[in-house]
């Protein structure tokens, strides 16, 4: 199979559905994150590992459009949840 084309990338890309999951990006509804103990979430809070602690900061729905985003520029990329925050950054 020969690799997949820009276009269909920026639609299939960002989401990997795990055996049994849904195939399309389920939208992330909830504002924080369960962790069995303080250590895990103190690691993702260090930023020694992956993973969500709270929405504001970032959320599997934000971090798929990121994966996206990123595939149409070499940049770094980061999104916003209010429209005026670019806003006030461009002004």
């Amino acid at each position: 199979m020969e690799p997949y084309r820009f276009d269909t990338k920026c639609i299939q890309s960002g989401y990997q559905p795990q055996n049994g999951g849904p195939r399309t990006l389920p939208i992330c509804q909830s504002t924080t994150f369960q962790y069995d103990d303080a250590d895990a979430l103190g690691q993702i809070f260090d930023l020694k590992a992956e993973g969500h602690m709270y929405t504001r900061i970032s959320n599997p729905t934000v971090a798929a459009v990121e994966e996206k985003t990123i595939l149409s520029t070499p940049c770094s990329t980061m999104d916003f949840k209010s429209t005026m925050v670019p806003y006030r950054l461009l002004s």
